[in-house]
């Protein structure tokens, strides 16, 4: 017998069979059939007007016969079907009628053609069987017989199927579709099988010996490499030579890293199915070396220095406080720059500096010294200016030497409190000692509405004569660096002007 193995799918949405149907030449579509007193599906119709006329039964999985139909139940029930199992339904096609009847196709309106298989004959008076190909004819009072062929998939749900639909031409030139509703339902896989595969039919899975699905389907019910399955649970196999079953739980196999692990080292130390450690596999502490314990190829050995120490001496252990100004961050007795970048005062000269969480965190600067240049950074030269002063004294250039910084602004005088004249100047500048003014005159007018004094660079000046305002002192004898020092066995005094 071939076998018909259903080629495209068709989604068909029509009425289930409930009375007559007819054909006249136009497309008709059977949406029921009546009951003969002989308990045949008919459809009737006038032949005298060209009208054909047939009747289905369903014989459900009763052998074939040209006899009354069995039943008048016009559904093919495949009833209950046992995942991967085959079962058949045989359907039987009579023309009643006196016109020829085509069938141009038969399918099973599907998405799972897979699942479906149609075969088409017939049956001699001596009992012969006829395989048909489509299209193939129903002569008048002939009978063609459909048999479909279902394998239950997928399990625990209906038969994903909802019609049988034969296309129809008739012999007048119309045509009709018969649709015959499929019911039925896929049942359970049976005790210790699993449908773990969608794309396989039935229920493949063995879940009472498969690692990968031990009791169901999924990583959930999988056993772990090297694991077995035994009669749907799982059971530990044989550990890779790294790894051991330390704890006693399956759900996590062979937990453990006895080759890393530096509380398990060689074997189960801390972690143990009884709860008591083996101190023969745990490596020691780190409290005695300030360092951690590591394990290598199940062999403990002494790994990095805790936080907070460093190994500066070569013998074992890590022996240094590397959160001191003299070790921060790292080992400050090292040679040249690779020691200084962890020593905080030659960081940071002349500064109260402490280290803090392992880095230098400088303060202010020490007693006598000031950061004139404001170069207190790594890398800048700290509190470079020596002063024995005090930024809250009042300090006017002094009449003589020693010329004394008194409030440790960088010169003998007050920087803030003054416009500034050199020769290299220009009037347009601010009056400070890096932009000075150039004329004495300029700098006497700025200085009148600041409320400030004129400090004067040694050099030439020429001009007009001055105006010289009330409350502008000038003082002279400064260098062009804005020091003062003795010259030529004498002071150079301020050279002082005060109106």
């Amino acid at each position: 017998m071939r076998l018909h193995h259903l080629a495209r799918f068709a989604l068909i949405f029509l009425a289930a069979c409930g009375s007559d149907s007819t054909s006249t030449g136009n497309t008709d579509v059977d949406t029921g059939v009546t009951v003969n007193d002989a308990g045949q599906d008919m459809a009737t119709a006038d032949q005298a007007n060209g009208v054909a006329e047939y009747s289905v039964c369903v014989l459900g999985a009763s052998s074939a016969t040209r006899g009354p139909c069995p039943n008048s139940d016009e559904v093919v029930d495949f009833g209950t079907v046992a995942p991967g199992e085959e079962v058949a339904r045989l359907v039987r096609v009579r023309n009643d009628g006196a016109l020829n009847l085509t069938v141009q196709n038969v399918e099973v309106t599907t998405q799972r053609a897979e699942l479906f298989a149609l075969e088409f004959f017939r049956v001699a008076n001596d009992g012969a069987v006829t395989e048909l190909d489509e299209p193939f004819n129903i002569p008048t009072d002939g009978y063609i017989f459909v048999r479909v062929r279902f394998t239950g998939d997928p399990p625990d749900s209906p038969i994903p199927a909802e019609y049988l639909t034969a296309d129809i031409d008739v012999a007048t030139g119309g045509s009709l579709t018969i649709e015959v509703p499929l019911v039925g339902d896929v049942g359970s896989c049976a005790q210790g099988t699993a449908d773990c595969n969608p794309l396989t039919i039935g229920c493949e899975t063995d879940t009472l010996n498969d690692a990968a699905n031990c009791g169901g389907c999924g990583v959930s019910f999988a056993c772990g490499a090297g694991n077995l399955c035994m009669n749907g649970s799982c059971a530990i196999g044989t550990c890779p030579a790294s790894l051991s079953d330390c704890d006693g739980v399956f759900a996590n196999g062979c937990e453990t890293s006895i080759s890393s692990d530096a509380n398990n080292c060689g074997g189960c130390g801390t972690t143990t199915a009884s709860g008591t450690p083996n101190p023969n596999f745990i490596c020691p502490g780190p409290d005695a070396l300030n360092a951690e314990s590591i394990c290598v190829n199940k062999t403990c050995e002494m790994g990095d220095c805790l936080d907070g120490y460093a190994d500066c001496t070569g013998d074992l252990g890590c022996e240094t406080d590397i959160n001191t100004i003299d070790n921060c961050g790292g080992c400050g007795n090292l040679p040249g720059n690779a020691g200084r970048v962890f020593r905080c005062e030659e960081l940071y000269p002349n500064t109260e500096v402490t280290c803090e969480s392992m880095g230098c965190v400088p303060g202010t600067c020490k007693p006598g010294w000031v950061d004139l240049d404001g170069q207190n950074f790594v890398g800048g030269n700290g509190c470079e200016y020596a002063c024995g002063g005090d930024p809250a004294n009042v300090d006017l250039p002094d009449e003589s030497a020693p010329f004394v910084d008194a409030n440790c602004d960088g010169i003998d005088g007050d920087i803030g409190g003054a416009i500034f004249v050199a020769t290299f100047g220009n009037d347009s500048n601010a009056g400070t000692p890096t932009a000075p003014k150039r004329t004495l005159q300029n700098a006497i007018n700025t200085a009148l509405l600041a409320n400030k004094d004129v400090y004067v660079a040694n050099g030439s000046y020429s001009g007009p004569t001055l105006q010289i305002s009330n409350g502008v002192s000038i003082f002279g004898g400064f260098n062009s660096d804005w020091s003062r020092k003795r010259c030529c066995n004498r002071d150079l005094g301020p050279r002082r002007h005060r109106v």
